[in-house]
């Protein structure tokens, strides 16, 4: 598996760990911390990067093809299962299950962007609104 790595300039590795199994949804993590210099006042600060360890495929994964087919009414997992076959990816259960947990961490970082609005007729549902 390929994974690309940013090019850290620090002044060194202060911690890393990875974050593996069920609690992380079957995805390896990695999570450096490094110390950076800033640049203007010259003090220590911290940055920390976090690396997800996936094969090559879960990042080709065609997500505008899996949004129209969600969109159209067909369920999620035969939308993996036919955007696993535009990339050439065997749609078997592993495979499968890893695509929902990448697609659902996209979905989590992209929804933490967009604050709910509460709306005291919406019947359960989440109305969004871009900032």
């Amino acid at each position: 598996m390929h994974v690309s790595r940013p090019k850290v300039i620090s002044q060194g590795l202060v911690k890393f760990y990875t974050v593996e199994g069920r609690e992380n949804f079957g995805l390896k993590t990695n999570i450096e911390i490094h110390q950076v210099i800033d640049p203007t006042y010259q003090t220590p600060e911290y940055t920390a990067y976090v690396i997800d360890d996936v094969p090559d495929w879960l990042i080709a994964l065609p997500l505008d093809y899996i949004a129209d087919r969600i969109g159209s009414g067909v369920k999620l997992e035969d939308a993996i299962k036919r955007a696993l076959g535009l990339i050439s990816v065997k749609p078997n259960a592993e495979n499968i299950d890893l695509a929902r947990e990448g697609l659902r961490e996209v979905a989590e970082w992209v929804w933490s962007f967009y604050p709910i609005v509460p709306n005291a007729g919406n019947h359960g549902h989440i109305h969004t609104q871009a900032r």
